[in-house]
């Protein structure tokens, strides 16, 4: 009976040896599962979370952006607003010159009359018997 006891145990051994063999392939198996989607729920995280920084520096470059095109659009514009106000004032000394110029035209045209007035009264009294 010895060795049906030792065949028996050994059955038995064998049978142990394989059900442990499974289980530790099942409980290996279902780790590694668990592991890699512990993995891929924290790199999942991790993408999501890297994801929101992006777009809040998407949206703070874009905001930022448009201050910057703001500020630019402002300093055209007054720029342009202070060329305009130096040629309205060019514009206006040059009409100011103009206006003086034929102010002095005119003068000069009317003294120019005069003498001609004069010359000819002179001419007519030369010409006058008797003077």
């Amino acid at each position: 009976m010895q060795s049906t006891e030792i065949v028996i145990a050994l059955v038995f051994l064998v049978f142990g040896a394989g059900v442990a063999l499974i289980a530790g392939y099942l409980i290996g198996t279902t780790r590694n599962k668990q592991f890699f989607a512990e993995r891929l729920r924290v790199e999942k995280e991790e993408s999501e979370q890297k994801l929101m920084e992006l777009q809040v520096q998407q949206r703070e470059a874009l905001h930022e952006a448009r201050d910057e095109t703001a500020r630019f659009r402002s300093a055209m514009e007054r720029d342009n607003a202070e060329r305009r106000a130096e040629l309205q004032r060019q514009e206006r000394r040059l009409q100011q010159k103009e206006e003086a110029l034929e102010r002095k035209i005119e003068a000069l045209e009317q003294r120019e009359r005069k003498l001609v007035a004069r010359e000819r009264s002179l001419s007519t009294l030369r010409l006058r018997p008797g003077c």
